[in-house]
């Protein structure tokens, strides 16, 4: 599965530019990027599903991300990701501000 095309996919509705592991240029904005993926394994050593995390971080000038990240948690709850935990309030510069959501998603097909 191309995790990148499809997360820009799930957003689109939000509304929002979306970039992948890069801070936009805009505010509000979002970025997001991966880490653990893999194969998921069973007792004979062999995969048969894939495992991702994603995190979406939603930037702001204000600090008040609400109606973008509760957007975020929508589609991507109906796109099948599992929605883990959230950082809230990092002010990472001035007047910029970050949420950070994790996300998780399986997929794949057993044999």
């Amino acid at each position: 599965m191309d995790l990148v095309n499809h997360v820009h996919k799930v957003l689109e509705p939000v509304g929002h530019p979306a970039t992948q592991q890069a801070r936009p240029k805009v505010t509000p904005g979002i970025s997001f990027r991966f880490f653990d993926q893999r194969p998921t394994m069973y007792g004979d050593g062999k995969p048969v599903r894939e495992e991702a995390h994603c995190q979406i971080d939603v930037w702001t000038a204000d600090g008040k991300s609400l109606g973008i990240s509760t957007k975020v948690k929508e589609v991507m709850k109906a796109a099948g990701w599992r929605y883990i935990r959230e950082e809230d309030g990092l002010d990472t510069g001035p007047g910029v501000y970050q949420q950070s959501l994790v996300f998780y998603l399986e997929f794949g097909t057993e044999d």
